[in-house]
């Protein structure tokens, strides 16, 4: 099995080199002016008996603000490095004599140096000029080393501070709704499931694996319970699919999600906002950067309060779909010496919502539709509904520079969360089921790298990282069995008058066996309890080889190690036994086979490797093809009866091809086609000795898309942004070991055909330091299955969500007021949906969130 995987990925790489080989013999000369500047060419040679030439320098903007991510490169020489965090950069390998430094970064003007170098140390700095009209920089750290978007040879998007503020995204999921080929369906942040090009993943659920990476401030935050509700005093958020097991780890399926906040910074500053609208939203925001002691020591703090009432109605209780928290965060920066560089950071957060509207479409065993926007729920078992959250977490850490694109980067970081959730199993405002969940997670880990550019050719990261994490995840649940018994009897659970009619006991009837005549509980209780802990040990390398002036060769490889322990136990003792159990498999209980189970230990070694070439066009435009493969993390489930189950681990292969293009300063296009090859899934195949279909984790399925993303700097103040996507994932004819799939031909759940965004965001000086803004945005996407079986009712149609946000800006001081609504065609879509009860009969839905009105003021000091 791993021979033919390395055959077939051989196969890719041979055709790659090919493509190297080929390209490499194709390289025009730099222009300069539009005219090829032959005198300034420099042959490039290494002996021994040269001297020694290094440059030193720094890239900065108009403002005198450090670019980070800017390209530097020597025209005509196989030499290029980005700038650091600070705008710093360092060459070597040049020669003496006159020597041309290129320096682009997207959104400024390309600058070009003629310097003459003298053996040693030399000082070459930039000061990049920007048009009138021009783009936003769009700095990324994805690939670990900073650069900037278009040097990025993957599918990536990133959102600043500037686009979040003028759009109102407040959550994680505001910004990958603007990402294509990412669907975001999660009913709250900690319950937070994302699909991206069209495989799904849970970060709710320990017994299910994540399909994309979350880090903030390079920390993992896989975990439901530990990811943030709000985003705060956030510097950008960087989105990159595909290719970034390599970098992340094997949580990296599909991609990774960066959420990078602001660092402390020389100088006082700061900002502070407040918020309302309806549903009784109030909200408060702000942070503090406080300079400890000159340009050694600064500090920065910053926190958000937020409070919003339910928009579902709950009978006899507060009303569901609310929210309500407070977070902060704390960082010190300190440069004990000028090569060394210490971040310490604290994240803190509290949560506690009015609970979440889980609604039935229908009633079981009638005609009766329930439309679940105008729908009241009813959870009256073990108090109010809600969800309580809080979670906490520190890291150190340390960079210490060799030089400016050489150093060594050390991690240390520790966070801890719980969680305690009731909720309604039904969905109708009876009390049938009813759920209590209760989570601990604690993360440990620890991550050292070294960050290299050899000879300014070989730029990349090689490094180690060891995470462990303890994982206990409790679910309870109370069956009011008069309603089940009902059902059970295939009797509707509602009279003729309309009213919700029990069961107090099954009728005398000898065909129904022991049970006949048995009284039925209003309350038996089940508890299920899963323990998890996981240790993993990584090993990766990831570099750009600069093959010629304007071709790269990229690759990278990791290995993960693994250990995956869990255990387990279900327990029926506390209140009422269950009667309808007895008829049952699990007897005495209902659900759940009562007993520990047994301790699993799965070990595992997980390889992602990926292979890649990069032609620069000119500056501002370039070529990528890029192949990847990458295992998906694995998991240990247990089955009702308390049996095992150890799928194998998911398969990704994947070609890739892009173009980017930023013109004039003002037009950026990301253009990207890829086909993926997925196997080793659960899927229903046929068993010919039985003749019936089982569950088998050999399914494969294969897709293709493409994506596009689009900005443009139309005039001064008017800015255009958009993004398109198509997806193709179908589940081929026959598995992986060549049987016959039960759901051939079907697409994958979550996965929307067709999606796309369009905004604009305007502004107008009415006055020296008065300007006008207003920025609308629409997103859409054509529809998609709830589940791979493509079930008939098991659809959400398409819809779009348009949101406006406008208002007044001051610039002394810097103070402004805005306005904004969200969905505010008060659009009907489904945020969400559950089905751990379908076995009862009931599949219930979260409603979208409808309109929502509020105005802010913000100030920046």
């Amino acid at each position: 099995m791993v021979l033919s995987e390395i055959e077939e990925s051989m196969r890719v790489v041979v055709i790659l080199l090919v493509a190297i080989m080929f390209a490499g013999t194709i390289d025009a000369q730099p222009k300069r002016g539009g005219k090829v500047k032959r005198k300034y060419r420099q042959v490039e040679t290494f002996n021994e008996d040269l001297p020694q030439v290094y440059v030193h320098g720094r890239v900065l903007n108009q403002a005198r603000i450090p670019l980070q991510g800017a390209t530097v490169t020597v025209p005509g020489m196989r030499i290029g490095v980005h700038t650091n965090s600070e705008g710093r950069y360092f060459l070597q390998g040049l020669p003496t004599g006159k020597v041309s430094i290129m320096v682009s970064y997207t959104g400024y003007k390309t600058k070009i140096i003629d310097y003459y170098l003298q053996e040693g140390n030399n000082d070459v700095y930039f000061t990049l000029d920007q048009d009138r009209v021009a783009l936003e920089p769009a700095p990324v750290s994805v690939q670990v080393l900073e650069q900037h978007l278009l040097d990025i040879p993957a599918s990536a998007s990133t959102f600043s501070e500037t686009f979040a503020e003028r759009n109102d995204l407040r959550q994680t999921s505001d910004y990958v709704q603007l990402v294509p080929g990412i669907l975001a369906f999660g009913a709250e942040p900690v319950r937070a499931a994302y699909s991206i090009r069209g495989v799904s993943g849970d970060v709710f659920n320990p017994e299910n694996s994540p399909a994309i990476a979350f880090r903030m401030n390079g920390i993992p935050i896989n975990r439901g319970v530990l990811m943030p509700s709000r985003l705060f005093d956030m510097e950008r958020i960087e989105v990159m699919k595909g290719s970034a097991g390599t970098l992340y780890g094997a949580d990296a399926f599909m991609g990774v999600v960066n959420l990078v906040s602001r660092k402390p910074v020389p100088g006082l500053s700061g900002y502070a906002s407040a918020a309302s609208g309806n549903f009784g939203w109030k909200e408060a925001e702000g942070a503090l950067n406080i300079p400890v002691y000159k340009n050694f020591v600064m500090a920065r703090t910053s926190g958000v309060y937020y409070h919003q009432d339910g928009y579902v109605e709950n009978v006899g209780g507060k009303s569901l779909n609310g929210a309500k928290m407070v977070a902060g965060r704390a960082l010190l920066r300190v440069i004990p010496f000028y090569r060394t560089r210490i971040d310490l950071e604290f994240n803190y957060q509290n949560d506690s919502h009015s609970g979440i509207a889980w609604i039935s479409k229908g009633i079981p065993d009638t005609n009766v539709k329930n439309d679940i926007f105008n729908t009241p729920v009813a959870v009256d078992w073990g108090g109010q509904p809600g969800t309580q959250r809080e979670s906490m977490g520190g890291s150190l850490q340390l960079r210490h520079y060799k030089n400016e694109n050489n150093y060594l980067s050390v991690k240390s970081a520790w966070s801890k969360g719980k969680l305690k959730s009731l909720r309604d199993g039904d969905g109708l405002p009876v009390s049938i089921i009813h759920v209590a969940e209760d989570q601990h997670v604690t993360q440990l880990m620890q991550e050292i790298s070294y960050h290299f550019s050899r000879r300014s050719r070989t730029n990349g990261t090689a490094g180690i990282r060891y995470l462990n994490e303890d994982h206990q995840y409790t679910v309870g649940k109370k069956f009011n069995e008069q309603f089940l018994g009902q059902m059970f009897l295939g009797q509707p659970i509602v009279n003729l008058e309309g009213s919700y009619s029990p069961l107090p006991a099954f009728p005398v009837d000898s065909t129904l066996g022991q049970l006949s005549g048995l009284s039925l509980p209003t309350g038996h209780d089940e508890l299920y309890k899963y323990i998890s802990t996981l240790q993993s040990l990584e090993f990766y390398a990831d570099a750009t080889f600069r093959i010629r002036p304007r071709l790269l060769f990229n690759s990278g490889i990791r290995g993960t190690a693994g250990i995956l322990s869990v255990s387990g136990d279900a327990d029926v003792s506390v209140g009422d036994p269950s009667v309808i159990g007895k008829m049952g498999p699990y007897t005495p209980g209902l659900e759940y086979k009562p007993g520990p189970r047994a301790a699993v230990t799965r070990r595992f070694i997980l390889p992602s490797w990926r292979v890649g070439l990069k032609h620069d066009f000119n500056s501002i435009s370039n070529f990528y093809l890029s192949y990847l493969f990458n295992k998906r993390m694995p998991v240990v489930s247990f089955k009702p009866a308390g049996i095992p189950h150890e799928p194998l681990s998911q398969k990704l292969q994947s070609l890739e091809a892009g173009f980017k293009v930023s013109a004039l300063h003002r037009f950026w296009v990301d253009a990207v086609f890829f086909y993926q090859i997925h196997s080793q899934f659960e899927t229903s195949v046929m068993d010919s000795t039985i003749n019936a279909y089982i569950i088998k984790d050999s399914g494969k399925a294969s897709g293709y898309g493409t994506e596009l993303q689009f900005r443009a700097a139309i005039l001064k103040g008017l800015d255009f942004h958009g993004s398109y996507s198509y997806l193709n994932i179908i589940i081929g004819k026959k598995d992986h070991d060549g049987n016959a799939q039960e759901l051939q031909g079907n697409r994958f759940g979550f996965a929307p055909e067709h999606t796309f965004n369009t905004g604009l965001s305007g502004r107008v000086n009415l006055a020296h330091d008065l300007m006008v803004f207003v920025n609308p945005y629409y997103s859409w996407n054509s529809g998609f299955w709830y589940d791979n079986m493509n079930t008939t009712g098991m659809k959400q149609d398409s819809y779009g969500i348009a949101n406006i946000v406008a208002g007044v800006e001051l610039t002394k001081p810097s103070v402004s007021v805005s306005a904004s609504a969200s969905n505010i065609l008060n659009k009907r879509y489904v945020k969400s949906l559950d089905r751990s009860n379908e076995p009862f009969g009931f599949i219930t839905y979260v409603p979208g969130s409808p309109r929502i009105l509020g105005v802010k003021i913000n100030w920046k000091f």
